[in-house]
Order: C-alpha cells, then sequence, then structure tokens
C-alpha cells in the first residue's frame, strides 16, 4: 500500500512548485514593464522641454542678429557716400538672417526642434553669446552713427558760419551803401547838421561792438579770466561791486575800446598827421575836412595816407602785444603794421572797419564845427539826462526822482558849437526803492 500511495505525494509537490514558480515569475515581471515605461515618459519630457529652449534661444539670438544687421544696413542707408560695398554687404547680412529665421520656422513646422548632436543646454549657452553679440553690435552700430551725424552737424555749421561771414559782409556792404547814399553823397556843405553827426556816430559805434564781441570771443578761446582783464583796464575802483555782472565786463570792454580810439578826437590832426597844414581860415578849414569825409570812401587806404597812419598808431595803442601773441601765437599783425604794410586777416580788417568809420566821424565833426570836443563823465557823478544817456535803460526811480550815479562812462560825448552830444553811460544806484 505504501508504495501505491507514494507517486501521488511527489506528483503534488511538483505541482505546487510549479505553480510557486509561475506567481513569482509573474510578479517580478509585472514589477520589471510598469517603472521603465514612467521613466521613459519623463526623460522624452525633459528632453523636449530642452529642445524647446535651446530652439527658442536661436530665435532670439537670430532676431537679434537681423536687428544687429538691419541697423547696419540703415546706417549705409542714410550715410550713401560711403563705401558701396559696405551697403552691398549690409543687406547680404540682413537677406542672411532672414534666411536663417525662415529655417527656424520650417524647424518648428515640422517639429525638428533637434537637428544636431550638440547638447541643448550648449546651444541655449551658444545663443545667449550670440545674442548679447548683437546687442554690441547694435550700439557700436549706433555709436557710429551719432558719430557720423556729429561730423555732418559740425560740417553744416562750418558751412552756415560761413553763411553767416557773407551775410555779414553783405549787410555790411548794404549798410555802407545806404550810409553813402544817406550822408557821404546825399548830403552838401552847405546842409550839414548835427543829425547827420549822429547818424555816423551810430555808425561808428555799431563797427566798436562788433570789434568788442570779436575781442571778447578770442578772449573766452583762448581761456582768458574776463575778471582779470576787467580788473586790468578797470578805471574805477569798485571793481568788486561790479565783476560778477557780465554786462558790465561787456560795457568796459567797449569803454576802453572808445577810450582809446577816440583818444586824440579833439585834435583836427587826430595824432596822424600832425606835419599836415591845415587852411588858415575857418570855414576853408571846414571844406577841407568835408573834401577829405567825401574821398575817404574805403577802407583800404594806402598805409602811408594821413588814414593809415591813424590805423596804425591805433592798433598799435589798443592791441597790446601779449593779447594778439595769445590770440594768435605770434606777433605777424604787429610786425606787419609797424613795417607800415596792413596784414590782410580777418581781425586786423574789422579792427580797420571800426578805425575807418570813427576816422569819418572825426573828419564829418570838424566839417560841422571849427572845434569839436570831447567829455567824459566822471565815475560818481550825478546822472544828467542833458549830458548823458544810460546804455540800459531805466534811470528814474518811482518817486521821480533821479538818484542814479555814472558808474563807468562807455561812450563819450560830444560838443559841436553850442549843442552837446550825449554821453553814453553805465549807471548805478546802490540803493533804489521797489517799484
Amino acid at each position: 500500500m505504501d508504495s501505491q500511495q507514494a507517486p501521488p505525494l511527489r506528483s503534488r509537490s511538483l505541482v505546487v512548485r510549479t505553480l510557486h514558480n509561475a506567481i513569482h515569475r509573474k510578479t517580478r515581471s509585472s514589477t520589471f514593464c510598469f517603472f521603465p515605461i514612467h521613466h521613459e515618459n519623463e526623460i522624452k519630457e525633459k528632453r523636449n522641454r530642452a529642445a524647446m529652449e535651446a530652439f527658442v534661444s536661436q530665435l532670439f539670438a537670430a532676431v537679434s542678429s537681423l536687428k544687429s544687421s538691419y541697423a547696419q544696413l540703415q546706417i549705409e542707408t542714410q550715410f550713401p557716400f560711403h563705401d558701396k560695398k559696405a551697403f552691398e554687404s549690409a543687406d547680404e547680412r540682413v537677406v542672411d538672417e532672414f534666411q536663417v529665421l525662415s529655417e527656424l520656422k520650417r524647424r518648428f513646422v515640422k517639429g525638428e526642434m533637434e537637428i544636431n548632436s550638440t547638447p541643448p543646454y550648449m546651444t541655449v549657452m551658444l545663443s545667449e553669446v550670440e545674442e548679447q553679440q548683437s546687442l554690441i553690435n547694435i550700439h557700436v552700430v549706433m555709436l557710429r552713427k551719432l558719430q557720423m551725424e556729429m561730423q555732418e552737424k559740425e560740417a553744416k555749421i562750418v558751412y552756415l558760419k560761413r553763411k553767416l561771414c557773407k551775410l555779414s559782409q553783405s549787410n555790411g556792404a548794404m549798410e555802407k551803401k545806404v550810409l553813402n547814399s544817406s550822408v557821404l553823397e546825399g548830403v552838401r556843405f552847405s546842409d550839414l547838421n548835427l543829425n547827420h553827426f549822429e547818424v555816423v556816430l551810430d555808425y561808428g559805434l555799431k563797427s566798436i561792438r562788433s570789434f568788442v564781441k570779436l575781442l571778447m570771443l578770442k578772449m573766452e578761446s583762448s581761456n582768458w579770466d574776463s575778471d582779470e582783464v576787467v580788473k586790468a583796464i578797470l578805471v574805477t575802483e569798485d571793481f568788486t561791486l561790479y565783476r560778477k555782472d557780465r554786462e558790465f565786463k561787456a560795457f568796459e570792454l567797449q569803454s576802453f575800446i572808445c577810450r582809446e580810439m577816440f583818444a586824440g578826437f579833439s585834435d583836427r590832426s587826430f595824432g596822424a598827421q600832425k606835419e599836415e597844414n591845415f587852411p588858415g581860415e575857418s570855414l576853408h578849414r571846414r571844406r577841407f575836412f568835408f573834401q577829405q569825409f567825401q574821398q575817404t570812401r574805403s577802407v583800404h587806404q594806402n598805409p602811408n595816407s594821413s588814414f593809415g597812419k591813424f590805423l596804425k598808431s591805433k592798433y598799435l595803442r589798443v592791441i597790446h602785444p601779449k593779447m594778439e601773441s595769445s590770440f594768435f601765437g605770434n606777433l605777424n599783425q604787429r610786425t606787419t603794421v609797424e613795417s607800415g604794410r596792413f596784414p590782410a586777416t580777418e581781425f586786423f580788417e574789422m579792427f580797420a572797419e571800426m578805425g575807418w568809420r570813427i576816422w569819418l566821424l572825426h573828419r564829418f565833426g570838424f566839417s560841422i564845427a571849427d572845434k569839436v570836443g570831447i567829455f567824459e563823465p566822471k565815475r560818481g557823478s550825478r546822472f544828467s539826462p542833458v549830458f548823458m544817456e544810460s546804455v540800459t535803460g531805466d534811470v528814474i526811480s518811482c518817486d521821480g526822482k533821479v538818484d542814479f550815479t555814472v558808474a563807468l562812462t562807455v561812450v563819450p560825448g560830444f560838443k559841436l558849437r553850442r549843442t552837446v552830444v550825449q554821453s553814453q553811460v553805465y549807471l548805478h544806484s546802490p540803493e533804489t526803492p521797489a517799484c
């Protein structure tokens, strides 16, 4: 009986082991299949995200490169006078950048985010470098544009200055023509009066103011200290009272020029022709000066003439050697004047024009009166509307009383016969009532 029951036990044991192995294998198989599928999805998602980031970086870099190339093309378009090859090269770069953008569009549409074996993070870094380089190029292009615009504006400034100079010369010629027609040619000796003298005086003062402006520009360009200049030529004692007044500085310089140019005005020779014999009779002398007034029609005179000698003496007196050396770096103009010749420079031309107009005023003054006096109100003198005229305008206080005093005589006054031409003064009032 025992021998008959043994096989079933072995058979049962074999079945149990078979079932156990089958269950265990299934369990292991289930564990093996579930986790790898989930992991592959994460890797694929990260890869797609990295590829998209790299693609976007390439897109931004391409757009920046296009902006840089287009900016360069604009420069070459706005300034076509430059190299033609540079314009064609800039145009080709713009076309190339559009082709890059077109390729990126095609890749995006077809989903081809990765076209090479370069890791996405490397693509991002390279794209960022390219984008920054494009931004730098844009700034370089803009800097070049600004430099070219500055050069263009500087050239325009030079052109406008030349045009202004021509217009000024034209206006000066027209002004001379007006003066000639109204005084030099239009007036007769028997019709001379004080109004004509005032016209010629205004004509001369315009030239003085123009020369003063030129001097101030020369001083600024030569880095002169305007306070020290005013202090050197100031005749008043209260320098500290006016040194910060820019208007006063201009008037003081004009006052200095007037003092020097009008020095000797009361003398018939005007300090230039003492060897000349004037007619003895008063009427003949007046006619003699009127003829000289009419004959001196141009500033371009013989240096050995009466006017030439006058101009030489005034130039050497007004223009200090240190001033000329500072303005021009040499004393060539002074040397030329001392040798009896007139230098052909803009600076001397303006000085000669000023001297010529004052010379005309002197000749015209002695054509009206046999004696011409000149007066300069002293500093501190009370303002008198009969003998003075304010260069700044207001001279009356609120209560109607004149309480201004003379701080500076800018233009001297003149006495012809019994008539007075007012001096022009810069006034000062320490305590002016509020209006």
